[in-house]
């Protein structure tokens, strides 16, 4: 997955990015337990309300952010290295 987010990243901005995904990965492993955790007490649908809502805002986020490249062609050219 790491290949797959910096294959697309100018060099510049790489290291930011990159950064900024490992962070975000190492904060869910840490917090995700315990928030789980605490919703588990409640009633049983909570659980699934709350992974539902996280999911579909991790959805609309991707689709307002992520924008596909209008010429995925040039864009490949673009990145391989001249000789």
């Amino acid at each position: 997955l790491d290949s797959l987010i910096t294959q697309g990243i100018e060099k510049e901005q790489r290291g930011t990015v990159t950064s900024f995904y490992s962070s975000m990965r190492f904060i869910g492993v840490a917090a995700g337990p315990p928030l789980y955790s605490f919703f588990m007490k409640g009633a049983d649908h909570e659980v699934f309300y709350v992974t539902s809502i996280f999911a579909g805002l991790g959805a609309v986020i991707a689709m307002i952010w992520i924008k596909p490249a209008k010429d995925a062609k040039n864009v490949k050219q673009k990145s391989e290295p001249t000789s």
